[in-house]
């Protein structure tokens, strides 16, 4: 039987390129480096963390004035309801007085108006629908001069007849000179300080009852 012939290895074929599979310790750890470092940059490019919000603090004033405090939206919210009431007050009340001063100009003029109607009602306008009637009586006639509003200021904490919203006032008549059937050279002005009580009817703001108290000055 012959003897089985193994092959002979070729030793001149030239060997596998080992370098393509696997590359050295060195190079290996750059490779890992810039495949991390895209990662890092879009995690350092990301959008910054939203601030918290501020919480929201309030101050109040006192009802008849004075220093601000801290205090409740609740409480603001009042206060600021309350202010918006004073100045429709005060806007109503010298809105009525305007047209008080004119009719209390000339004799001729006294009556009750769709102005003063609008402005007052209740026991106020009784009195005042009474005083209009005695100043066309009396003929009253102011010849000089011109009343005027003083000032005009809150009166918290007072109430009368189901008011809602009261002011403290002083009118200033005494620069006018008036005649009358009694007095034909005239007379001066007074002087008189008012507290004024407010209700609303029917949706709107109205004079409804006061108290009056003569003074030397307002």
């Amino acid at each position: 039987m012959p003897p089985t012939r193994v092959p002979v290895t070729d030793r001149s074929a030239p060997a596998p390129d080992r370098s393509r599979r696997r590359l050295p310790r060195r190079n290996l750890g750059r490779l890992t480096a810039f495949t991390l470092l895209p990662a890092l940059l879009l995690a350092g490019c990301g959008p910054a963390p939203a601030p918290s919000p501020t919480p929201t603090t309030y101050t109040c004033t006192p009802e008849a004035g004075g220093d601000a405090y801290p205090c409740t939206a609740e409480e603001h919210a009042a206060m600021v309801a309350l202010d918006a009431l004073y100045d429709e007050a005060e806007t109503v009340y010298r809105r009525h007085m305007t047209e008080v001063f004119r009719l209390s100009s000339h004799w001729e003029l006294a009556e009750v108006t769709p102005e003063i109607e609008a402005t007052a009602a209740g026991p106020y306008l009784e009195r005042m629908t009474q005083l209009i009637a005695a100043n066309r009586e009396d003929r009253i006639d102011r010849v000089s001069g011109e009343p005027e509003i003083g000032w005009v200021k809150r009166l918290p904490g007072k109430s009368l007849g189901g008011s809602i919203v009261a002011l403290w006032t002083c009118v200033d008549g005494s620069s006018g000179i008036s005649r009358t059937l009694d007095s034909a050279n005239g007379k001066p002005g007074i002087i008189g300080q008012n507290r004024i009580y407010l209700r609303r009817i029917d949706g709107a703001l109205k004079l409804w009852e006061s108290e009056v108290k003569l003074v030397e000055s307002c």
